[in-house]
């Protein structure tokens, strides 16, 4: 490929032309994805499991999981896995890759809490863990914005040490895991940016990419196109694996808590305040909405509960002024509307 100069760094050009004889030279033989991680135990035997997961090398694997939590688990999980090559179901999972693990919701106690409980079970792989597996977190909603900080943690184009022109790759992991796709970036634009990017690096190096989400849609399929950033990503991916598909209604609409006499903040998928619901015989203060956190991220104030909308539509929005005069607070200058 031709290097580019711009002043700087020599680039390489973003496409390739060839003849039709000229598109057939040096071409490898196509083979099956090879699975380098799957879910262990005799339960998991079967493919239609539905929280069997399996990870393609060189592909792009999504995990769709309502519970975000469980998200955190098992992304740093695989992630410690392939660091150490000690996956035994997998039939290539014999060798260890190097690894990048990009959090986007986890705070940093969460992340500490759950490594070290993962790595007390495995005392002996701890080294090798070390040596190949890095983190790199982000505040909640800006990955989007900054896609050129774990691009050149994965690869970056360098200089020849000859000092000649020549351009070289240099690849500096194998694997990346994100273990929130809603969380890495808010608004669409962000999260088209950054949908773009993993498909650019997955082109740029042979990189295999595993990507959590919340979002419970029927039609993801791998190689299927379905709309938004994600169903980009989807046409692309190798496997789709969608956790906890038969739970309970109740369970998966609401992730409901066992108290009732809380004030519960409802949010939806994508962590956006969309709507607050007071307790029966509640007779404590009545707050207006724009009085509660508007993010999921936001601090929840102690006694309230606040609970994710997952697969199921939004709330009936009505703006602020309307819940300010449903609980008799006098409107004041406020113009923004849900």
């Amino acid at each position: 490929m031709v290097p580019l100069f711009t002043g700087g760094l020599p680039m390489t050009q973003p496409y390739q032309q060839y003849t039709l004889e000229s598109i057939f030279e040096d071409a490898e033989p196509q083979s099956l994805p090879r699975i380098i991680w799957r879910t262990s135990g005799p339960r998991f035997a079967h493919p239609e499991d539905e929280n069997l997961i399996q990870i393609t090398e060189h592909g792009i694997n999504i995990i769709s999981c309502p519970d975000i939590r469980q998200n955190v688990r098992l992304s740093l999980l695989i992630a410690m896995d392939l660091a150490a090559g000690s996956n035994p179901v997998a039939k290539h999972g014999d060798h260890a890759r190097r690894v990048l693990y990009l959090n986007s919701y986890a705070s940093l106690q969460t992340l500490r809490r759950t490594i070290a409980e993962e790595l007390m079970q495995r005392p002996k792989e701890k080294a090798e863990i070390a040596a190949r597996f890095g983190i790199m977190a982000f505040s909640s909603g800006t990955m989007g914005r900054c896609t050129d900080a774990p691009r050149t943690a994965i690869f970056e184009d360098v200089l020849s040490l000859d000092n000649s022109e020549e351009v070289r790759r240099a690849q500096y992991r194998d694997v990346i895991v994100l273990n929130s796709f809603e969380f890495a970036a808010f608004t669409y634009y962000d999260k088209l940016q950054l949908a773009g990017a993993l498909l650019e690096w997955r082109e740029a190096v042979p990189l295999t990419i595993i990507i959590f989400t919340q979002e419970i849609n029927p039609l993801l399929e791998a190689g299927w196109a379905v709309r938004g950033p994600l169903g980009l990503l989807s046409t692309s991916a190798h496997s789709i694996n969608k956790l906890n598909r038969r739970a309970k209604k109740e369970d998966r609409v609401f992730n409901e808590t066992n108290s009732k006499n809380k004030i519960k903040l409802f949010y939806t998928s994508g962590g956006v305040l969309d709507g607050v619901e007071y307790p029966k015989n509640y007779s404590g203060t009545r707050y207006p909405l724009d009085f509660f956190p508007h993010h999921l991220t936001g601090p929840i104030p102690d006694g309230i509960d606040a609970i994710q909308l997952v697969g199921r539509p939004p709330m009936n929005r009505r703006s602020n002024a309307e819940w300010r005069s449903e609980i008799g607070v006098e409107e004041k200058v406020y113009e923004e509307k849900w």
